[in-house]
């Protein structure tokens, strides 16, 4: 019986047929033992409402984290509405992509004003929880000189010490195909740095500088810039991931690219 107040009648009767009737009204309460709450999102701040930057060319925007207070099995979806088409879901891994890259040159959002409107939404199968995201696309200079600027793996088991290898920058200059060039790399402010507190960079090689737990946090964003002495030089902010013990590696993802003038 699911809870609510029920009304019923019901009528009496005697040997010499003489009969009352009564109305009842019955409340059913739920048992406070198999109640369910809701699911609650966790990421991008956990309100309501978030914004989120990212620059042209990159699907990916996000991993969607939920938590929920009964370990029920969570699902995720999208809510229909004006730029919804333009996404995808995982249905269990909470992972939001663009359909399609987008294009700062060429908008696809309803107001075609590169800023992007998308609702998600995490289920237990009974209840749910949303959260409307709000995904400005930045345009990036596409003739810089510098290719193939990339942190790998990206990842860093939980509960590794400091010092642990979290990845190594590498790239290619256009006018050094063979790599002769001497690159330097550092880590830079500006937005998309809040991880770089919990990293060092010594050369190529960034490790960290903290131990990491894949349940309070699972993703960071820095920002690093490479610079060579033949004048070529771009920021970018990457998303670095900690991971379960004894799990497999999530993909790295690269989230913006900034050049520094």
């Amino acid at each position: 019986m699911i809870d609510g107040s029920y009304s019923i009648r019901a009528r009496v009767a005697n040997h010499l047929n003489i009969s009352f009737e009564k109305s009842f009204l019955i409340s059913a309460i739920e048992d406070p033992s198999t109640r369910n709450t809701p699911p609650e999102i966790i990421s991008n701040g956990g309100q309501n409402r978030a914004q989120l930057t990212q620059s042209e060319n990159q699907a990916f925007v996000t991993n969607v984290l939920a938590q929920d207070p009964e370990n029920d099995t969570l699902y995720f979806s999208i809510a229909d509405g004006n730029d919804s088409e333009l996404f995808d879901i995982g249905l269990s891994t909470g992972k939001l992509e663009f359909t399609i890259a987008p294009d700062f040159e060429f908008p696809e959002d309803q107001d075609k004003n590169n800023i992007y409107q998308v609702t998600v939404i995490c289920s237990d199968g009974k209840l749910e929880d949303f959260q409307q995201l709000t995904i400005q696309v930045e345009d990036i200079p596409e003739d810089t000189g510098v290719t193939n600027f990339t942190l790998s793996p990206g990842s860093i088991l939980e509960n590794q010490s400091t010092g642990s290898p979290v990845g190594k920058f590498s790239l290619i200059l256009e006018n050094d195909p063979n790599g002769q060039a001497t690159v330097t790399y550092s880590l830079v402010r500006g937005t998309g740095d809040q991880g770089n507190q919990f990293v060092r960079l010594s050369g190529d090689q960034l490790t960290a500088n903290r131990t990491f737990d894949f349940e309070s946090e699972s993703a960071f964003s820095i920002r690093a810039k490479a610079s060579a002495p033949t004048g070529p030089r771009r920021s970018k902010i990457s998303l670095f991931k900690s991971r379960m013990s004894l799990k497999t590696a999530s993909p790295f993802h690269l989230i913006q690219w900034f050049p520094i003038c």
